[in-house]
Formats: C-alpha cells, structure tokens, sequence
C-alpha cells in the first residue's frame, strides 16, 4: 500500500491533477446521468460534484490528455478533473449505476 501511495503522489505531481477522496462527497443524483454510463465505465471518469454549470469529475488517468476534453464533450459542460483511488471510483460508479437501474 504505501507504493500505492506513492504512485498517487506521483500521478498528482506529473498531471498536476489534485488527489481527492469521493468519500468526502456525498452522491449526488442529479449528475447520474450527466455522462453515459458507457463513458464511465471505458474512459474512467465520472462526475462528483457541480459548481454553477462546471463539473467536478474524478479520474482514474489523470494523464489521459484527451479525457477532460472528451468528458466536456460528452456532458456538454466544463470539467475539473480530480485523481481518485480505482476502490472509490469503483464504489461510486456502482452507486451510479444502481440509482440509474432502479
């Protein structure tokens, strides 16, 4: 775990992507279905969060140079992105898609 930890601390410092933890965040439905659940799943970003009309996402690729870019795309809103560990992320999306299934 602490190259793990490392390896954060690495993508943060190489992206200048700051680390965030989702936990921090509760889930906020309205952002479900701002990106196709596809998106989320093939391109490792979802939303978390929204100010004014821009959107918090977190990230599993902070180096992915397109993705940002693609995300604003996708959702037609300007994105911030934010790095999260694959166990948060992995948790929220299934949250995401639960909300979305029922």
């Amino acid at each position: 775990f602490s190259r793990f930890a490392r390896l954060m601390t690495y993508l943060c410092s190489k992206s200048g992507v700051p680390l965030i933890l989702l936990s921090s965040y509760e889930e906020n439905e309205e952002l479900n279905d701002v990106l196709p659940v596809d998106f989320l799943t093939q391109r490792g970003v979802l939303p978390f969060a929204s100010i004014g009309d821009d959107l918090l996402v977190a990230v599993l690729n902070p180096c992915d140079k397109t993705l940002v870019h693609d995300a604003e795309q996708a959702g037609n809103r300007r994105c911030h992105p934010y790095l999260v560990s694959p166990d948060e992320y992995d948790r929220r999306l299934a949250l995401i898609k639960t909300a979305l299934a029922g």
